[in-house]
């Protein structure tokens, strides 16, 4: 647990010291997080495996596509986790250790994309998100981008082909 550096609603992101890649290991229905939302479901538990399915996809088809692939974090395998521990015991029952996918590190301070909204947004980023529509990766409400305002450098992560709602 000690290196983990961010969250998002379906997952943690961990990178040990001096790693190149981010691991974004998905939270499973007995995670506190999904506890206190009483996300516990066995729906809820195929949500969140259809998401995670869906933003592999997404990246796999963002790193084909001519445009996209230089302006998204690299996408480098799924994996399955054998543990998590928080001081020396075990977490793992937190987390759906087969959903685990990992990408390159970006440093840095990422942005939503949602604060630019239509009309505001810088060319290349437009001209990115359209891309993303033609490559069918029409879930980007989440995503976030990195050097936004460099035209040659920017980075896309937190894409999905889909989003897949919780059901109350």
């Amino acid at each position: 647990m000690e290196d983990k550096f961010d969250f998002g609603a379906y997952a943690d992101i961990f990178r040990a010291p001096g790693e190149m890649l981010a691991y974004k290991l998905f939270l499973s229905g007995q995670h506190p997080t999904n506890v206190s939302q009483r996300l516990t479901r066995p729906e809820d538990a195929h949500r969140r495996s259809n998401t995670f399915l869906s933003e592999c996809e997404a990246y796999r088809r963002a790193g084909q596509h001519p445009y996209l692939r230089d302006h998204i974090a690299r996408f480098a395998d799924r994996y399955v986790i054998q543990d998590v521990t928080d001081c020396a015991r075990s977490v793992a029952h937190h987390y759906m250790l087969d959903h685990c996918y990992a990408m390159e590190y970006i440093k840095g301070a990422a942005s939503k994309i949602g604060e630019y909204p239509n009309g505001s947004r810088p060319e290349h980023i437009q001209k990115a998100l359209n891309s993303f529509y033609e490559a069918g990766i029409c879930y980007l409400e989440d995503a976030s981008v990195f050097f936004p305002d460099d035209p040659h450098n920017f980075i896309f992560i937190d894409f999905a082909i889909q989003e897949f709602e919780a059901f109350w």
